[in-house]
């Protein structure tokens, strides 16, 4: 493994007390003395207090010490996982010299088959831990709970609220699909919407998802790349730079977080946008540990399900459509009563979608085709595949 402490500064003064049953006791710091080794299934913590992209002053940030101190006086609910503080991820000279560190790291964690966890900076800081995965040449889904589609132009510059172009259109490409959860109608633009369409991604609205939050889990369990832009939240539960009067409240966002670290597939998970230095009342930094820990709680409790486990472990469910020349497949996992669906697979793409032909989704869809009707994940997922 390369050497990636140079890129972290040292936590000073941690509050690392032997408390057995909290997660202070479980964290492994990096100190001035010591840095951790990384392994498989280790969880570890980066804060990256970039925000040169945004209207937040990157000035006073810090090593974000209230979400640290809030994290380690949490229970360690029976975890059996490492957990490592690898410190802060300091900005660099230029906003090009962070974004090459930040994905420099990730991918050497990643390689180390660890779950990189970056907390902080703003929500264009996706797009360096997107291309840490181009260095596996991992075709990978990504899902990003946010308020609004970051689109942005490809021709014009970088910006925290619009990026998402730039992402897209890199070659060569390594995403397959891309979710958005929480979205608000209200701040959409027709040719994002349009885009998305086309490019048969998935919007999952706010008010869809207040019905059943429910509905989230498939679009999360399908990423590989799960992040948060906080300003998703609704201003009285996180009262952030850009948060709006409407969106998703602080049980919802910990219930998602659960999602993600539930899902064998999620190997890492990013959230954007907190600003520790408008945090007086210190309320941000203890909802975003709790966010961090019920992300740890899914993850205690992960079951080897797809991709990691077989299909062939799975009950098999046979659903024929009359338009359908084949019929339609379904699996179901009998320990997490969890759905996937598969798609007809072109033999002639090799191996590249290898690991999308079997979806996520839910047992409406299982009820839809039983009743003579197509579902649209069937569908957009048919299409991405030929």
């Amino acid at each position: 493994m390369k050497d990636i402490s140079i890129y972290f500064k040292p936590i000073e003064n941690y509050n690392q007390k032997d408390q057995k049953g909290f997660l202070n006791s479980r964290i492994q710091v990096h100190t001035e003395n010591f840095f951790p080794d990384i392994e498989a299934n280790d969880l570890v913590l980066i804060t990256v207090p970039e925000f040169r992209r945004s209207n937040v002053a990157s000035e006073n940030q810090g090593e974000y010490p209230n979400f640290r101190k809030a994290l380690s006086e949490l229970s360690d609910n029976g975890m059996n996982s490492n957990v490592l503080d690898l410190g802060v991820l300091e900005p660099g000279e230029t906003i090009d010299d962070t974004c090459f560190a930040l994905k420099s790291a990730v991918a050497e964690i990643l390689k180390q088959q660890a779950i990189p966890i970056v907390i902080g900076g703003s929500h264009d800081l996706l797009l360096p831990l997107y291309q840490s995965y181009e260095e596996t040449e991992q075709i990978i889904n990504i899902c990003t709970v946010d308020s609004k589609i970051d689109l942005g132009n490809p021709s014009e510059k970088i910006e925290d609220k619009r990026f998402l172009s730039h992402l897209l259109m890199r070659q060569p490409g390594h995403l397959f699909n891309y979710s958005i959860v929480g979205t608000q109608t209200h701040f959409l633009k027709t040719e994002e919407l349009e885009l998305f369409d086309r490019l048969y991604f998935d919007v999952l609205r706010l008010g869809e998802f207040k019905s059943d939050p429910k509905k989230a889990e498939p679009y999360i369990r399908n990423a590989d790349l799960f992040n948060i832009d906080l300003d998703a939240m609704k201003f009285s539960d996180f009262q952030n730079h850009d948060s709006s009067p409407n969106g998703i409240s602080s049980d919802e966002i910990c219930r998602i977080s659960r999602y993600a670290g539930y899902s064998d597939k999620v190997s890492s998970f990013g959230l954007f946008g907190y600003d520790s230095s408008n945090d007086s009342k210190l309320q941000e930094a203890n909802l975003l540990a709790q966010i961090v820990w019920y992300f740890f709680d899914g993850y205690k409790q992960r079951k080897k399900d797809y991709p990691i486990g077989s299909k062939r472990m799975y009950s098999k469910y046979t659903v024929s459509i009359q338009e359908m020349k084949d019929d339609i497949v379904f699996y179901k996992s009998d320990k997490t009563e969890r759905w996937w669906l598969e798609v007809p697979y072109p033999p002639e793409k090799g191996i590249k979608f290898e690991r999308h032909y079997l979806v996520p989704c839910d047992y409406e869809d299982y009820e839809k085709a039983s009743s003579n009707e197509l579902p649209d994940l069937w569908w957009k997922t048919y299409r991405k595949l030929i």
